[in-house]
């Protein structure tokens, strides 16, 4: 091998290119060459590749392999392409020339770039040769050598169509059209284009729409799901024709691809031209009724192309005038307008007739069946001139009637047709007049002045079509005769006559039979009068309510009540005239003639003065028809009393003495009282005799010379030795103005004598009776004896037994004793006790004797019958259970019910009822049930009993009631578990 100089070593290295640069400096020793296999300077890789560089030794000194190693150095440094994102970046990556390497070997290295799916730009990037080597040069720089790599990118965008865009309806009328694409697929980070192309359908590309390229743009950084949209326009014709459609598709262009789905729009071109056809120029606008036929026609009436055929249907129609009877349709109207039609006609016939109507008008009617038409004839109509027809009208009644009244309805006022008919509107004028009327005008009714009547389409004389209006009538509450007035028909057209003969009627108000009256009596009316001083009585009916327009009659009656006719007044029935115009307040008087009765004495007397209806149309209040007349008695007439005797005697056993009191003066013809009583003088009340203050009254009839007799005054025999005594009677007037007194009092001398006394008394103090059953009540001589005729009184009293309802009481039953009755000698009377089914104790009243006859003492006054209870009457009661069941140790009080199940009457005491209880087996360990021996009382309502020590409960007094007993166990007898069966 040959040495290598020792001389200094220059080397020169070049990055090998597509185009070799060497350069031979004698000053170095070796050239090293950056190798590539792309362009000069640069080189061109696609995005995801990989750029390889390479250093070459291209030249050594004296071209000797190197005698040293030589290193060199591979860095890469950021273009617009960016490591990471874009490549692996290299950092000063060595490579080495070593020892013995001649011209021509090389050394590498490898960068690698990333391959995404982003559109974006060619990117770049730098790869830097450098050495630190002496005497080396990078080819003809001695820093160092870069070159640039560009790579290329290698993703395209997709788009679509947006969905809502696949099918789309456009109106012909020059508007842009909008179709938008979206982007589906890949990120952007440089702009890109889609074109949208035009293929022609029925509709025409470049002819019917604008050109045939749309360009639609998405620009760097547009996110996916952006939309672009792209603009055009549907040209705008005047032919009238079908809907047209094309399509619209869209396709990739600058780095873009479109979806094979979602990318084509079919449009449909909807024309918006329209065939206006209607009425045509010159068609005649009216026409007398009397022409025959008409020729009416339709046009194009716009400046349209009609490239379809339109069919249309014309036809004369009712208006105010009626097909078939006004007028007819000579042929059919079913027309059809071809591409290049523009005229059609009809003809129509006018029928003449004898009815009286408006002028008529004929419409006519098209029909276009086309979408692509619109049909105007509607708007256009022929006048049908009427030829002088007319009517008559009147009233065919001669009066019209109404009664006046809240309740009753207007008086109807009609208007009949008498000749032709009509199919218009026809008014006539009905006018009430005053003259010769007796109703008033605003009073009894209100006026009709030209009030219009109108007759209807349709009216005809040949169905008597009447026409009405009303005529209010004011109801006046007014008592009147019936009320006419009269009324006229007139017209204010040429065309309309009015009946000469049927032009007038009358019409009859007939009173309203609500109407009415009120009379009465006035409050404040005279009523009372006094005999002997009133001869008269004026009264006066007076109208109370209403008022009168024409005249009425009432009665007028007196009727007896207790003053009486002809005797006390002059009695009378009278016919009273209520006149016209009277009104409230008014009113018409009667006399009546009050007579005088001397001397006779009576009651304030009373007799009634009546109204009766004459008219049903007068009414009488319950409280104003009548009156009652008062007779106050003539304070003159009156009456003279007194006793008969100044002076009476009576000896102790003379019985009662007989006072008599005589009317001296007078009639009477009412009851007249007076008071008698008596005042001690040397005899005294109570030891003496039986004191009196007693009323005795001379009765209506009596007449002077009449007495009253009292036999009231008791001589009481005592056993005093003792003089004559007196004690004095006196009369009393009551009614001093009516009454005098002519002998007020009078003398009675008591004549002592003495005499024996018989002890009688009630043979028991005890009596016992039974319900339903009589108890015999008896009296005996206790001491003495008699020789005349005793008599005794029997006296009952309630006790707990209530008279009427328990017992019959008696009052004062005389039980006489015969003459020549002994000790021992008895008399009685049967007491009747009352048999009833209620439930009740014994119950018991009490039986007294008393008498008047001073010879008898009584010694047993009082005694007590005792009424036993009625063994009859019962309650029933029943166990609500049968049987209970307890459990030993846990329930060991229970509680055991009756129920009351029926009374035989009412309950008014308590019942008590016992329990008993008894072991039905064996007992056990000893034990025994016990139970309070007595259930709760049954009381009467409201009372409370006690239910053992533990509560209270009510008493029961009906049916369906429960008295409950507590029962326990010997064991745990405080355990307070009850059970209720």
């Amino acid at each position: 091998m040959a040495k290598v100089p020792t001389l200094p070593l220059v080397v020169m290295i070049w990055m090998s290119l597509s185009c070799t640069i060497e350069v031979v400096l004698a000053s170095r020793v070796a050239v090293i060459v950056l190798e590539q296999s792309l362009a000069c300077c640069t080189t061109y890789i696609t995005e995801g590749g990989n750029a390889t560089a390479c250093a070459s030794l291209v030249y050594t000194y004296g071209d000797l392999p190197l005698a040293t190693n030589i290193s060199v150095r591979f860095t890469t440094t950021n273009g617009s392409a960016l490591s990471p994102k874009d490549y692996k970046a290299i950092i000063s990556e060595e490579r080495v020339f070593t020892v013995g390497s001649v011209e021509g070997q090389s050394v590498c290295v490898t960068v690698t770039t990333i391959d995404d799916t982003v559109v974006e730009d060619t990117e770049t990037f730098q790869i830097t040769l450098t050495t630190n080597s002496p005497n080396v040069t990078i080819g003809d720089r001695a820093g160092g050598v870069t070159f640039t790599v560009y790579m290329n990118d290698n993703d395209v965008a997709t788009v679509a169509l947006v969905s809502n865009f696949t099918f789309l309806y456009q109106w012909e009328n020059n508007t842009s059209i909008q179709i938008c694409a979206q982007l589906v697929k890949n990120e952007l980070e440089t702009s890109v284009s889609a074109s949208l192309r035009l293929y022609s359908g029925t509709a025409n590309v470049g002819t019917d729409t604008w050109n045939d390229w749309v360009w639609i743009g998405f620009s760097s950084g547009s996110p996916i799901g952006s939309i672009s949209c792209g603009y055009g326009y549907i040209y705008d014709d005047n032919h009238v024709e079908n809907n047209e459609d094309f399509t619209i598709t869209l396709e990739g262009y600058y780095r873009t691809v479109a979806t094979p789905y979602n990318n084509t729009v079919h449009v449909t071109i909807i024309d918006n031209d329209v065939a206006l056809i209607g009425l045509a120029s010159g068609n005649p606008t009216s026409t007398p009724e009397t022409v025959t036929t008409l020729s009416v026609c339709i046009a194009l009436n716009n400046w349209v192309v009609l490239d379809i055929p339109i069919s249309v249907y014309f036809e004369a129609i009712s208006g105010t005038a009626t097909k078939g009877k006004d007028f007819i349709q000579a042929e059919s109207g079913n027309f059809v307008f071809y591409p290049g039609s523009s005229y059609s006609c009809i003809h129509v016939d006018i029928l003449q007739d004898t009815i009286l109507e408006y002028n008529e008008y004929i419409y006519f009617s098209t029909y276009c069946n086309s979408s692509h038409a619109v049909c105007t004839a509607g708007n256009g109509s022929i006048q049908i001139i009427e030829d002088g027809d007319s009517i008559t009208v009147g009233f065919d009644v001669e009066s019209f009637n109404g009664t006046e009244g809240n309740n009753s309805d207007p008086v109807e006022i009609c208007a009949v047709m008498l000749q032709g008919s009509l199919e218009r509107l026809i008014p006539v004028y009905v006018t009430t007049h005053v003259p010769g009327a007796t109703a008033t005008v605003g009073k009894d009714y209100i006026p009709l002045v030209a009030a219009e009547i109108v007759f209807s389409y349709g009216a005809s004389a040949d169905n008597e079509t009447a026409s009405c209006i009303y005529l209010t009538v004011i109801n006046d509450s007014i008592l009147e005769n019936a009320e006419f007035l009269s009324v006229s028909i007139s017209s204010l057209l040429q065309y309309v006559f009015i009946s000469p003969t049927m032009n007038f009627a009358y019409i009859n108000i007939f009173e309203d039979p609500n109407d009415y009256i009120t009379v009465g009596f006035a409050s404040g009316t005279p009523s009372v009068v006094t005999e002997g001083v009133n001869l008269t009585l004026k009264v006066c009916p007076t109208i109370l309510n209403g008022s009168l327009e024409k005249d009425i009659f009432v009665f007028i009656t007196t009727i007896d009540i207790t003053a009486k006719s002809p005797s006390d007044y002059g009695s009378e029935t009278a016919e009273l005239k209520f006149a016209y115009g009277q009104k409230v307040g008014d009113a018409v008087c009667f006399t009546i003639v009050i007579n005088n009765d001397a001397n006779v004495l009576e009651y304030t007397e009373q007799f009634k003065v009546s109204l009766m209806q004459h008219y049903t149309a007068i009414h009488f209040p319950l409280q104003q028809g009548s009156i009652l007349v008062t007779i106050l008695e003539d304070p003159n007439d009156g009456i003279t009393v007194g006793f008969r005797s100044s002076t009476y005697q009576r000896d102790e056993t003379g019985g009662p003495i007989s006072v008599c009191i005589q009317m001296y003066n007078g009639n009477i013809e009412r009851n007249v009282s007076m008071e008698i009583i008596s005042i001690d003088g040397t005899a005294e009340a109570y030891s003496d005799y039986t004191m009196m203050n007693s009323t005795i009254t001379f009765t209506s009839g009596m007449f002077s010379g009449n007495s009253i007799c009292t036999y009231s005054i008791i001589i009481d025999d005592d056993v005093v030795e003792e003089d004559v005594e007196t004690f004095n009677v006196s009369l009393i007037a009551t009614e001093p103005l009516v009454t005098k007194i002519s002998l007020s009092s009078s003398i009675i001398s008591i004549q002592e004598r003495n005499n024996d006394v018989v002890d009688i008394g009630l043979t028991n103090k005890r009596y016992i009776g039974t319900e339903g059953c009589n108890v015999t009540v008896c009296a005996k001589i206790l001491k003495g004896f008699i020789e005349r005729t005793v008599s005794v009184h029997v006296f009952t009293f309630s006790g707990t037994a209530i008279e009427g309802m328990d017992f019959t009481g008696v009052s004062r039953v005389e039980l006489k004793l015969p003459m020549y009755s002994g000790v021992n000698d008895t008399i009685c009377t049967d007491l009747m006790i009352t048999n009833d089914t209620d439930i009740e104790p014994e119950e018991q009243f009490t039986v007294a004797l008393e008498t008047v006859d001073p010879a008898v003492n009584i010694t047993i006054k009082t005694g007590i019958v005792i009424i036993l209870i009625d063994s009859h009457d019962v309650a029933v009661f029943e166990m609500k259970v049968n049987a209970v069941t307890v459990t030993e140790g846990r329930n060991n009080t229970f509680l055991i019910c009756t129920l009351l199940k029926s009374l035989s009457g009412i309950l008014t005491t308590s019942l008590l009822v016992g329990v008993v209880t008894k072991d039905v087996s064996s007992s056990v360990h000893g034990e025994h049930t016990t139970c309070n021996e007595i259930l709760p009382c049954f009381l009467p309502k409201t009372q409370l009993c006690k239910l053992s020590l533990l509560r209270y409960l009510p008493c029961l007094d009906h049916f369906s009631m429960n008295a409950c007993i507590y029962c326990s166990t010997v064991k745990n007898v405080f355990s307070n578990t009850w059970i209720q069966l």
